[in-house]
């Protein structure tokens, strides 16, 4: 709202009970993070409110609609190796609030053109990619993911990984 002096930040992990976490100021801004809310697997949810202070008086609209988030921490891929017949295993640890795990690979160290494969498994901890090609070295990262209510939650991706195919 180009009007707006700014926004109301509100949050809550019950569903029931806001608090306003932060004042964004400036009409403009289109965006926040909350870099607090970070419990693996915890739910989060958030409203926004405009304000606008005219004369030294604030005035308020009404709140946008309730936006959910759960927050799932970021895997680490424990190691990328080559294995026999074109292959790569990814390992990583397992992530108790997940409900599966994305892997994306490439030879394209931008990762412009990738490849994903789920693996749905929540207590998985390993996956084994094969048809690669040999003397190609492959870039590999991984999210996890959580479905709630049919709506899948995703992590931030891992570091990236790199092995080259030689066996």
């Amino acid at each position: 709202n180009s009007s707006a002096s700014g926004y109301y930040i509100y949050r809550t992990t019950d569903g029931t009970t806001f608090t306003k976490i932060a004042t964004v100021t400036g009409g403009t801004t289109t965006s926040y993070t909350d870099t607090t809310a970070a419990t693996n697997g915890q739910q989060y949810m958030y409203k926004v409110k405009a304000y606008k202070t005219v004369d030294g008086t604030t005035y308020t609209g009404a709140y946008s609609p309730v936006k959910v988030h759960y927050f799932l921490t970021r895997p680490a891929i424990s190691s990328v190796t080559n294995v026999a017949g074109l292959k790569l295993t990814v390992k990583w640890a397992r992530n108790t609030a997940a409900t599966g795990y994305q892997i994306s690979y490439t030879t394209d160290e931008s990762f412009k053109t990738t490849t994903r494969v789920d693996v749905t498994s929540p207590t998985a901890v390993t996956k084994t990619i094969s048809s690669l090609t040999k003397g190609q070295t492959y870039y590999v990262k991984m999210r996890t993911y959580k479905v709630v209510s049919g709506v899948t939650y995703y992590s931030a991706w891992s570091t990236i990984k790199s092995v080259a195919i030689t066996k």
